[in-house]
């Protein structure tokens, strides 16, 4: 973790540099802009395993907020602490950490670079990395990503480290990168060469290293319709394996319900190397709502009670209407299967299912009423728990306009 925060602290201040930069070099003055704000709310929660018959558990959420932005460069900043207050606890206590930051760049015109940057920290399970198996005690979540386009070229570098503070659960790590030419590229089509790479580390070994050559072209058919495909190779170093060649290859379309004339749109991407990996998704506009299913494969180093690679699979489902002036409703739900690529087949089922009603009362003042339930369910030789929990919120969220 220590290489992957040094890493990621010089990229997010390369950038913000930069972006100051190139607002100070324009000849509009940059706009900034403070939002601070403070949640109050209450949350009554039942959870198995558990003797108590529920409890009410008041929440305290300070937040600050800033944004930058200039014609060149745009960047966001924020960060928010929860405090729980228990039932008979003398004191509040920290529940959750979240730190963001969001850079973006058009410093010409076919140049393109941005900065990502996410941190959580929970000791309420449900609240942790949605994307990772319910642990006990306080776990934390950091990634980051950059890239940069031209109109030759594009390159981009990932990272993500995952730690628990429990003894018996592992710590996961990964980091990817990419780097891409183009030597033939008009405004709808493009030839390209590519290379990437990927490390993958879970209780400080090296589970996965993968590097990949490939070629291929991406074509723009008409202004929503976009196809890519590319061939190569891929040598693969994975624990408990031998190394090997892999056929490599990553094909994908977006813009197939718009170009079908469709009530819906649609995109997907397959990526083959190690594994076969991808990203599906399915959705539609309407005049005051979005609708959409999205499904997830990725091959990845989960921590916590594993401590080899698994192979996830996740399917999410969301609905965002605003019923009236000011009034938004949110369902959603999803499911995620983990299961261990090597070795004892252990796996993780997590089920989650939100509803919430968001109202602004004044242009400073929002209210939410919400309803969620999650579940996880494990093999028996997994040290994990066997999880269900209700929760039932009211809440109010003041913001300095």
């Amino acid at each position: 973790m220590s290489s992957f925060r040094r890493t990621s602290s010089i990229c997010l201040a390369v950038a913000l540099a930069v972006s100051c930069w190139l607002g100070r070099a324009s000849a509009q003055e940059p706009i900034d802009v403070w939002l601070p704000g403070l949640t109050i709310a209450g949350h009554f929660d039942q959870s198995e395993p558990s003797t108590r018959q529920g409890r009410w558990i008041g929440v305290l959420a300070p937040r600050v907020g800033f944004q930058h932005s200039s014609p060149y460069a745009d960047w966001t900043l924020s960060a928010r602490r929860s405090f729980y207050s228990y039932e008979n606890s003398a004191s509040p206590t920290i529940a959750t950490d979240v730190a963001s930051l969001r850079v973006v760049g058009t410093p010409s015109e076919h140049t393109e670079f941005g900065v990502w940057g996410h941190y959580l920290r929970s000791r309420d399970p449900v609240l942790g990395d949605p994307q990772s198996t319910f642990t006990s005690g306080a776990s934390s979540t950091a990634s980051g990503s950059a890239r940069i386009l031209t109109w030759r070229s594009e390159a981009g570098y990932r990272a993500r480290g995952r730690s628990f503070d429990a003894a018996d659960l592992v710590d996961g790590t990964s980091q990817s990168w990419n780097a891409t030419l183009f030597p033939g590229r008009s405004e709808t089509h493009a030839w390209l060469v590519s290379y990437r790479g990927e490390q993958q580390w879970s209780d400080k070994r090296q589970v996965l290293r993968t590097n990949v050559g490939t070629a291929g072209f991406r074509h723009s058919h008409t202004e929503f319709l976009t196809s890519e495909l590319e061939v190569g190779v891929a040598s693969v170093s994975e624990a408990g394996r031998e190394k090997r060649n892999e056929l490599a290859g990553q094909v994908g379309m977006s813009g197939l319900g718009r170009a079908l004339g469709l009530p819906f749109d649609a995109r997907f991407r397959v990526i083959r190397d190690a594994a076969i990996t991808g990203v599906a998704e399915i959705w539609r506009e309407l005049a005051t709502a979005r609708v959409g299913v999205r499904y997830d494969r990725d091959l990845d180093s989960e921590g916590g009670a594993f401590n080899r690679l698994v192979e996830a699979d996740m399917v999410t489902a969301e609905l965002n209407d605003t019923v009236a002036v000011r009034t938004t409703l949110t369902l959603s739900g999803s499911y995620r299967h983990v299961e261990a690529r090597q070795g004892p087949r252990d796996r993780a089922d997590a089920y989650r299912a939100l509803v919430s009603l968001d109202r602004d009362l004044r242009p400073w003042l929002n209210a939410r009423l919400a309803y969620s339930f999650v579940r996880q369910d494990r093999s028996a030789s997994l040290l994990l728990d066997d999880f269900r929990r209700h929760r039932v919120e009211v809440g109010f969220t003041l913001m300095v306009p």
